[in-house]
């Protein structure tokens, strides 16, 4: 019979440890409030939404390639966050292209329904 393997983890003692192990419990709230100031600002601004997206993927490529080569800390955290941060926001400029996209569909499928109602009302 084996018995379980206890693991007991100790909190950091230093302020860097402490610092890290504060930032990565947060990394989601971070990386959220990051993406809800970036669409903020993608809102006001209203940038051309195919060089939106190509920044959003540039940033997103940089910090995850970064973020492999950084050793373990703050700065690989941080990296985190803004790659996370780009991952919730790349959906932004493709959900706007998408909305105006079945708008578009549906103003032309009422048109083509308007001009046949109209064809017909007025056939001979």
């Amino acid at each position: 019979m084996s018995h379980p393997v206890i693991t007991i983890e100790e909190r950091p003692t230093t302020r860097d440890g402490r610092a890290q192990q504060w930032l990565r419990g947060r990394r989601a709230m971070f990386a959220g409030a990051m993406a809800a100031a970036e669409i903020v600002a993608y809102l006001i601004v209203r940038p051309n939404r195919w060089l939106a997206m190509l920044a959003v993927i540039g940033v997103l490529a940089l910090c995850y390639s970064l973020a492999k080569r950084v050793p373990a800390g703050i700065g690989r955290d941080v990296l985190w966050i803004v790659a996370l941060a780009q991952l919730g926001l790349i959906a932004l400029p493709i959900l706007v292209g998408v909305v105006q996209l079945m708008v578009a569909v549906v103003v032309a499928i009422a048109l083509i329904v308007l001009f046949v109602a109209v064809a017909i009302r007025f056939r001979k």
